[in-house]
């Protein structure tokens, strides 16, 4: 789920330069909210099975910050209310691309991430295997990358990029199984 929302990320800054951060026509609006849609729905399922996992590995079976109680659904809820916002013809709300939709856009989105990195910090520290630990600790941290990706200034989110790509990667191999050698029976 990452890997897709890394991809979908980059592929969506090109449909960016193709159509403008403030698309125009009825073709720009659907292309625009169909790739950004798809961006929406990695990050989603990045957020949420990773936290699920997590709070799965706790041996006491606790809820974390009522994750499961209703944050799984809250969270989700919220952070289609920010795509569906963000997406928004700019015919229909002119300041969605700036002012205050834009800021409960932002909002939305830092509230969710936010939350999930929350989540996630509390399992961190109530788990007791040390390899699901470090999965967390990475995925954690990538979420954190998101959010300052989502929140920073442009000129240093390459930054952010960069180490969102190294926490996701770190995150797959702390769960990867190493061997030399495979049984060949």
């Amino acid at each position: 789920m990452g890997a897709l929302a890394m991809v979908s990320l980059l592929v969506d800054g090109y449909v960016d330069s193709l159509f403008g951060e403030v698309p125009s026509t009825y073709t720009a609006v659907i292309v625009e909210a169909l790739f950004w849609g798809f961006s929406f729905l990695g990050l989603y399922g990045w957020i949420v099975s990773n936290a699920n996992v997590a709070i799965g590995a706790d041996f006491f079976n606790r809820d974390v910050l009522f994750w499961r109680k209703g944050g799984r659904i809250v969270a989700p809820a919220l952070f289609f209310a920010a795509y569906v916002l963000a997406n928004l013809p700019p015919w229909w709300a002119p300041q969605a691309y700036e002012g205050p939709v834009y800021d409960i856009v932002t909002g939305l989105f830092v509230i969710v991430v936010a939350y999930a990195i929350a989540v996630l910090s509390v399992t961190y520290l109530r788990i007791k295997d040390r390899r699901i630990k470090t999965y967390t600790l990475w995925v954690a941290l990538s979420l954190a990358s998101v959010l300052g990706l989502g929140v920073s200034p442009t000129e240093i989110g390459p930054i952010f990029e960069v180490a969102l790509v190294y926490f996701m990667y770190r995150a797959v191999r702390s769960l990867a199984i190493r061997t030399s050698s495979l049984s060949t029976s």
